[in-house]
């Protein structure tokens, strides 16, 4: 017995069952101690005996109970086996130190884990503990302890007083647990990627630690006690809300590694914390900024919304009819929204959650439906806003609209919970079944969205309602909610001189906008580097004195309310208001009536019309003229340049320039556009649709946006009121905005195109450009829930109502290897092409994915462009990829290479990487990118990757339930 069994054991006692697909432990393992082992009288353990057993990655269920056999085994490692319960059996080995049962799907420790007395090393990430039990803390001798991507969210017992390194990262987390405190010899803490919000004040009691993680959670600040840890060598902060760091950070004399990065910093500024040894800098800096700091007004950005002739410019005229009111130290930068659809596209650039909102109600009429839905435009737009509802009418309960907003709040509440029984549902499907699932969006992308937007409505749960009779209750009010630095955390009494010099000299320019290099020269003159004019901006945008969008950087407005005359002179309401005799009285009524026809049948305003509109309003202002006002809406997709044929009096053409402005757009199809997109005669022509169900939102302006972004996309167009019909590549394209598609009221913005079976490529060479466009419009919304999906070509060719829809997240996977596909809706044997339901081009090789990794840990910046050129890229792709992926070289290499891989128009192969490589002179890569493109690259790294994934998605939605229940 002896012999057969010596292939389990190594020459040093260790024991490697890894990966055998074992459903249960050998009996031969066991049966070799019985035959062998000897007494000697001593604690020595005998020559055979074993010492580590490793059995990860297996199919254990249970371990049997004659593991006590084992007794000098000081090492145990059972992790990625399907325990589900924590194997009993191991308390009977006296000597055990080290057990690792990661990613064991453990949802407890039992109390009996008090036995293991000698145990030193305990590792149980990747399971579902929430809690440990109270016996964990007599574990004396552990010292090093690793509970990492859990779902425990509290402490509710001590820790082992011993523990050296103790690291609980990816857990759920809102509070730092303070029984951490206790433990005086603790050296290392890693709480990274919770949702801490604030740190102990008392946090400077573990004089031993010498590492903290504390990156990706949501700090807001920090004690000064931190500093009072003076053996820190690392310390990591990165990626939360930190706007200040308190003064002393001097005392941290021993720190080695620092970040802050990802924060909103005001102080020190973010980039003087990205330099090299920042400590000594960031020290000088604070010290400078004793003397340089200077009391300063709160300045807050109070948005009037509401309903038509809901008294908002009655109250505007109330606070002063200015936008910048003085209300003690309380600067209000009041902006008086328009409820007309045409305003919908500004209203999605200027409201953020940093800013407060006055929803004027005036009757009973407006609740509850217009209160939810300014309520839900605010909240999709946003994160978190702080609404405030001013009844501007006598005779209207305040019950009764208090009522109606708890409703709301409640109904979306649920609709929450409705979106994560979803995912849980699709999750819980098989995964050869996913792609039938009304589960409409990507999974990870569906988690972060319906995260942000339940606290967008916990916020809003705090709504107060207001009934004003006079001018002193309001301002009182208004006063009082700006002192609630939960909500509005870019209030400050005080900031640095040089950004007060630089709002100054801003506020005195008074020019309508000016462009960076101009910002820059009014930086310096402060002695504000440009490395720290981003901070400054921020702060000042923030604060309310100017207009900073992230739309259009290089632009600044100094002067916000000229900005906003300009556009509210535009988007008036209706062509009749616009083009009015008022505003034209040297137009004859003729001309005028056919430039409002233009303007309700495609959106055209001629050029001529617009500067006398314009003109007027810059004419103080040297130059600027209509072309460079234009240009700058242009830059935020608010109108677009358009050159048409019009016909002269002589029966000739002029080509005439005219600016599209799609929100005035009323128009129904003609027979000509009925023409463009008939319905399928032919048996093989399918249509291809990819769309977004717009959760919280009405998408008018979001669709008018659109309008303008894909300009570019399409080589003819013609717009309609709620339709965009157009060529691309010869192929008929459609955009369409469908307003209350389904039961729930939401809203659906469609783009779709028609085509045979053998035109797929080019039907998806269409519309992904713009369906790309459409997911980044959407991703600008902070708070706007909605679903990306595939429609059941099937479906629309049987005349179905309502399609299928297919999970969106479709469109970035891999084809199955069958390419027809049932219709879950329709007859077992109605069946369509897969190339209507994936892209063509995404397939990637897991031998091409390697020799991707291998190029990218060996390409040089100098080479990278090159490469990408013998690959056949052209220059716009590199600049894209290097524009949206600058700050990370690894993954701009890598994501240069997938879109190569994913190009239409090139035959992405393994032979070809190699030529290329070779081609530029890298013969030392090529070499080794040959020796792995012949040996196959095995499936287990690609199913680790997709077990991580599902992990790491389903704390995700547990964190959303534990939200969504509190």
């Amino acid at each position: 017995m002896v012999t057969s069994c010596s292939k389990f054991v190594s020459s040093a006692g260790h024991v490697n069952l890894d990966g055998k697909l074992l459903s249960s432990l050998p009996s031969e393992l066991f049966n070799i101690i019985e035959e062998d082992e000897t007494d000697n009288g001593t604690n020595e353990p005998p020559a055979n005996a074993i010492l580590v057993l490793s059995a990860q990655r297996n199919k254990l269920q249970s371990i049997s109970n004659q593991l006590s056999v084992l007794k000098f085994v000081t090492v145990v490692n059972f992790s990625h086996n399907p325990l589900r319960i924590f194997p009993e059996s191991l308390i009977y080995l006296p000597c055990l130190s080290n057990l690792k049962l990661l990613e064991c799907s453990l949802s407890f420790l039992p109390p009996s884990i008090a036995c293991f007395s000698h145990l030193s090393s305990f590792s149980v990430d990747l399971n579902f503990l929430t809690d440990f039990p109270k016996e964990f803390s007599r574990l004396k001798s552990l010292e090093y302890f690793s509970c990492g991507s859990n779902r425990i969210s509290k402490l509710s017992s001590r820790l082992p007083p011993n523990l050296v390194q103790c690291y609980l990262d990816g857990n759920l987390f809102r509070s730092f647990p303070k029984t951490i405190l206790d433990l005086e010899n603790l050296e290392e803490l890693v709480l990274s990627f919770n949702r801490i919000t604030e740190l102990p004040r008392f946090v400077g009691k573990l004089k031993s630690l010498r590492k903290l993680l504390l990156d990706n959670n949501r700090i807001q600040n920090i004690p000064v006690s931190i500093y009072d840890l003076t053996s820190l060598t690392i310390l990591s902060l990165m990626n939360n809300n930190i706007s200040v760091l308190p003064f002393g950070i001097q005392k941290l004399e021993s720190i080695e590694s620092i970040s802050f990065d990802n924060n909103p910093l005001v102080q020190p500024p973010l980039e003087l914390c990205s330099v090299e040894d920042p400590i000594d800098r960031i020290g000088i800096y604070q010290q400078q900024l004793l003397k340089t700091y200077e009391p300063t007004e709160r300045h807050v950005r109070l948005f009037i919304v509401g309903s038509s002739h809901s008294g908002k410019k009655a109250v505007y005229k109330l606070l002063g009819n200015k936008p910048g009111v003085l209300l003690e130290n309380l600067v209000l930068r009041v902006v008086c929204c328009s409820s007309k659809i045409q305003a919908a596209p500004l209203h999605h650039l200027m409201w953020s959650s940093n800013n407060m909102y006055l929803l004027c109600v005036n009757s009973e009429d407006d609740f509850p439906k217009k209160v939810g839905l300014w309520l839900d435009l605010i909240n999709s737009s946003t994160q978190g806003a702080l609404v405030k509802i001013l009844i501007t009418a006598k005779g209207v309960s305040n019950k009764k609209l208090m009522a109606a907003c708890e409703h709301w709040r409640q109904c979306r509440i649920r609709f929450l919970k409705g979106k994560i029984d979803e995912i849980v549902d699709y999750i819980s499907c098989p995964s050869e079944k996913r792609r039938f699932h009304e589960s409409l969006s990507g999974l990870t992308l569906e988690v972060v969205v319906v995260l942000k937007a339940k606290y967008e409505y916990q916020l809003n749960g705090v709504l107060t309602i207001e009934s004003v009779g006079n001018l002193k209750e309001l301002k009182e009010s208004l006063i009082n909610t700006s002192r609630r630095v939960e909500f509005l955390t870019h209030c400050v009494d005080e900031a640095p001189v040089t950004w007060c010099n630089l709002q100054r000299l801003l506020l005195a320019d008074r020019r309508p906008w000016l462009h960076w290099d101009e910002v820059c020269e009014l930086g310096l003159s402060t002695g504000l580097a440009e490395k720290d004019l981003s901070s400054a901006l921020t702060y000042l945008h923030l604060a309310g004195p100017i207009f900073w969008f992230k739309q259009a950087p290089e632009i600044i407005f100094p002067s916000p309310d000229l900005f906003l005359k300009i556009c509210k002179k535009l988007m008036c309401g209706t062509s009749n208001v616009l083009l009015s005799v008022e505003n034209f009285p040297d137009i004859s009524p003729f001309e005028l009536e056919t430039a409002r026809k233009l303007l309700d049948d495609e959106g055209l305003l001629d050029a001529s019309l617009a500067s006398v509109l314009i003109n007027p309003l810059v004419a103080s202002y040297p130059g600027y003229s209509l072309n460079s006002v234009m240009g700058v809406l242009r830059r935020l997709s608010l109108c677009r340049l358009v050159e048409k044929e019009i016909s002269d009096p002589t029966g000739g053409y002029n080509v005439r320039r005219f600016y599209r402005l799609p929100s005035y757009i009323n128009c129904t199809p003609t027979e000509f556009d009925t023409q463009m997109w008939q319905p399928m005669l032919l048996y093989d022509e399918y249509q291809l649709e990819v769309g977004a169900r717009l959760c919280n939102h009405d998408g008018r302006g979001l669709f008018d946006r659109l309008s303008i972004i894909l300009h570019r996309h399409l080589n003819y167009r013609r717009d309609l009121a709620n339709i965009i019909l157009g060529e691309r590549n010869a192929v008929k394209v459609r955009i369409e905005i469908c307003p209350n598609r389904d039961e729930d009221g939401s809203t659906h913005i469609v783009i779709a195109t028609r085509g045979g079976l053998s035109d797929s490529d080019n039907l998806w060479m269409a519309i992904l450009p713009m369906f790309t466009r459409l997911i980044c419009l959407l991703d600008e919304q902070e708070g706007l829930i909605y679903d990306l999906y595939i429609s059941c070509a099937h479906c629309i060719k049987r005349g179905s109502v309502r399609p299928h829809r297919f999970h969106g997240g479709l469109v970035l996977q891999t084809a199955p290897v069958d390419s027809l596909h049932k219709c879950p809706l329709m007859k077992p044997s109605d069946t369509f092409h897969s190339n209507f339901l994936y892209p063509p081009g995404k397939e990637l090789d897991p031998r091409l994915d390697t020799l991707f990794h291998c190029v990218v840990n060996s390409l040089t910046r100098r080479h990278w462009r090159v490469l990408g050129h013998a690959l056949g890229l052209s220059d716009s792709i590199l600049d894209g990829v290097r524009s949206e992926f600058g700050a990370d070289f690894e993954e701009q290499k890598y994501k240069m290479l997938l879109r190569w891989s994913r190009a239409l128009h090139i035959k992405a192969t393994g032979e070809a990487l190699i030529a290329a490589v070779s081609k530029i002179g890298l013969d030392d890569l090529a070499s080794e990118l040959n020796k792995h493109f012949i040996t196959y690259c095995t499936t287990s790294s690609l199913m680790m990757t997709n077990s991580e994934t599902f992990s790491s998605d389903m704390t995700n939605l547990s964190d959303a339930y534990s939200d969504l229940t509190e």
